[in-house]
């Protein structure tokens, strides 16, 4: 399966990897519908297959924020079959999955590679020994998060060299 060529080439966990495309696959799925839904995507880990799902949030009547896309209140979660709803339950709905086409595609791609780009990097920072992510940490406070060795060679080795 492609995931598991995916997390042995880039050294994370499954789980990683397909927590990266459930993300994937429901982000895609929210552009596909006008309003602002919740949605789920549940993989099967074995056999790859997934299933959609539109999620609501059950509220009191009074609450102050309403997002009708996202939220429902006891009565209409009662009327959508869970005789048992109570405020704050989640409801799922099975939705159909839709298709991906270029554009879909390309998004659940950028997704995935971000989340196992952050993966790789907690990875990274959990092997540094503390000494090493500190002195990291008062680099990017004296000279801003991006900038490295500067062309001020100097003033770099006073800053960083002394403190690692």
């Amino acid at each position: 399966m492609l995931v598991d060529v995916l997390a042995r080439e880039k050294n994370v966990p499954r789980d990683i990897v397909f927590g990266a495309l459930e993300m994937a696959l429901a982000s895609a799925t929210k552009k596909k519908y006008t309003e602002d839904i919740d949605v789920r995507v549940a993989v099967d880990t074995n056999t790859g297959a997934y299933e959609t799902f539109r999620r609501w949030k059950v509220l009191p009547d009074d609450a102050p924020d309403w997002n009708t896309a996202q939220m429902l209140s006891v009565e209409e979660a009662q009327d959508r079959g869970k005789a048992d709803a109570k405020v704050d339950d989640i409801i799922e709905q099975p939705i159909p999955n839709v298709e991906f086409g270029r554009i879909g595609a390309q998004t659940a791609k950028q997704v995935i590679l971000q989340r196992i780009r952050d993966a790789e990097r907690e990875q990274i920072l959990q092997r540094l020994p503390v000494a090493r992510r500190r002195a990291g940490h008062r680099h990017r406070e004296a000279h801003g998060a991006r900038q490295r060795r500067s062309s001020n060679r100097a003033a770099w080795k006073r800053c960083c060299r002394a403190s690692t």
